[in-house]
């Protein structure tokens, strides 16, 4: 710039290089961008296929090239306005009459204290969905779904009602399945453990009462009803509390199993199988129903809700879903299974053979989702904060390498020039680190959905991201200021 001045150009001249190149800048990283956009959207759309509400329609829209090529432009417009406005004052001297030091412009400093914030704010959002979704891993779902295999199939409700589906069910179903070579064991219920969406809490939903207790109408209290097999929870390794298990005696009995959710929620204190409750409570005619005994919970919809009030009866409904317990990998056994329940029934259509285990990772999906979102986010703003906090700061030290010179000259030492850096690097991060504290705290109520028994305020998640970028930015800060320790005194001094 200074020798363009020394050959006549004038401000605006020197205003449309900085305007041209600017621009030339962001219209390459706004490309670059939009290609990655393109690209990123179709491996999300894979990740999340089928598991993502509403995600699986969208794409990169008609009018993004245009919001690229806008957002392009106003980049430039904006990261030229400093140099602009320094050309229009005419502070470009020629490169003779440089000053011995080049100070650092004070937008440099609030860029690298902005940046720090920024990255702070993202990086403590993704330390609190990682640390969540790790507690929400260990969270125990009541049973074992290791080597079960859940086959659906669902049997026309005009041709098998309640007797004619129990009669195939455990007259051909059942033994068909369980005689396979590699089968240990086989039950059946009306739906699989988190196997429902988030919408269809209620479709296996009843009301019911307790003998002795008055509710008002409409406000009887609901719980899930399953139909199963006596050994489901011989399959699913879930542990009996209290009372006895239910057996092939119990068939269509008005005996039901409870689960200690019900029994903590309605009978406290008190023995459960003591007590009946009502079933049809809306009939002309209730039922009265006697409590055999009580089972551990069982995280049915999905591993970060807790357990709802469930009631277990022996009987079956046109909704089946097999549990076959497997030897080895249970999905080696889904043509077998396959062939056997054809065997069964000509008719019968399975409409899903998937692993327990993957519906448990399916009800994760969307909490997954969102941590792989905020890891790469936090990656990316990590990057952004080394490489800027990086590049202001080593422009910084080569405009200065008359000073540190000078210092050397006077005495300063290696270590001494080293320590003046790291501290001038430190008092643009801790006030950054201050600043993006208070944004997560002020954003933290919009990751509170996405995370499990803990706070958007979590000392350790905000303590661990700090330390993070502290050390990202000392590393950023290291490498030009042990450029400026090792200058030479009499090279430096010479530079003009």
């Amino acid at each position: 710039m200074s020798i363009r001045v020394a050959l006549g150009a004038g401000r605006g001249a020197l205003i449309r290089v900085v305007f041209t190149e600017s621009l030339l800048l962001a219209l390459a990283g706004g490309l670059s961008g939009a290609l990655f956009a393109v690209v990123a959207d179709r491996v999300l759309g894979q990740m999340a296929e089928g598991r993502i509400p509403r995600l699986d329609p969208a794409a990169v829209a008609w009018d993004a090239p245009l919001f690229v090529l806008a957002l392009s432009v106003l980049c430039a417009i904006l990261f030229a306005l400093p140099a602009c406005a320094h050309a229009r004052r005419g502070h470009l001297a020629p490169a003779a009459e440089r000053c011995m030091s080049r100070p650092r412009s004070p937008l440099s400093s609030v860029l690298i204290a902005a940046e720090v914030a920024m990255a702070f704010v993202v990086l403590t959002g993704a330390t609190l969905v990682v640390r969540s979704f790790v507690g929400l891993l260990n969270e125990d779902p009541g049973f074992h779904a290791h080597g079960v295999l859940a086959v659906s199939v669902p049997l026309p409700s005009s041709i098998y009602d309640g007797p004619k589906a129990a009669e195939l069910l455990n007259t051909q179903l059942l033994p068909s399945v369980r005689a396979l070579p590699g089968v240990s064991d086989v039950a059946s219920v009306n739906c699989a453990p988190m196997s429902l969406g988030p919408t269809e809490h209620t479709r296996f939903a009843t009301r019911f009462g307790i003998e002795g207790r008055t509710f008002e109408a409409g406000h009887y209290p609901v719980a899930q009803l399953r139909w199963i097999s006596p050994d489901y929870f011989r399959v699913l390794e879930v542990p009996l509390k209290r009372g006895r298990w239910l057996t092939e005696a119990d068939l269509d009995q008005p005996r039901y199993l409870i689960n200690e959710t019900l029994a903590r929620r309605f009978f406290p204190g008190t023995d459960p199988t003591a007590h009946r409750l009502i079933m049809g409570v809306l009939d002309p005619h209730p039922t009265a129903i006697q409590i055999a005994g009580v089972v551990a919970d069982v995280r049915d919809m999905s591993l970060d809700e807790p357990p709802l009030p469930t009631l277990y009866l022996v009987g079956s409904s046109p909704n089946v879903t097999l549990l076959v317990k497997a030897s080895g990998d249970p999905m080696r056994l889904a043509g077998p299974i396959r062939a056997a329940v054809h065997r069964a029934d000509t008719d019968a259509a399975m409409t899903r053979i998937a692993p327990v285990a993957q519906y448990v990772a399916e009800s994760l999906a969307a909490r997954r989702f969102a941590l792989i979102l905020l890891a790469v986010f936090g990656g990316l703003a990590l990057l952004l904060t080394a490489a800027g906090i990086y590049g202001l700061l080593a422009y910084s030290v080569s405009g200065r390498a008359r000073e540190f010179g000078i210092r050397a000259a006077l005495g300063a030492s290696p270590a001494d020039l080293l320590r003046m850096i790291l501290k001038e690097g430190a008092a643009l991060t801790v006030p950054g680190l201050a600043i993006g504290a208070a944004l997560s705290l002020a954003a933290g109520r919009f990751v509170g959905s996405l995370l499990y028994h803990l706070s958007p305020a979590d000392p350790v998640s905000f303590a661990a991201a700090g330390l993070l970028l502290l050390a990202i930015a000392l590393l950023s800060f290291w490498v030009p200021a042990r450029r400026a320790a090792r200058v030479d005194p009499g090279a430096a001094l010479r530079v003009h």
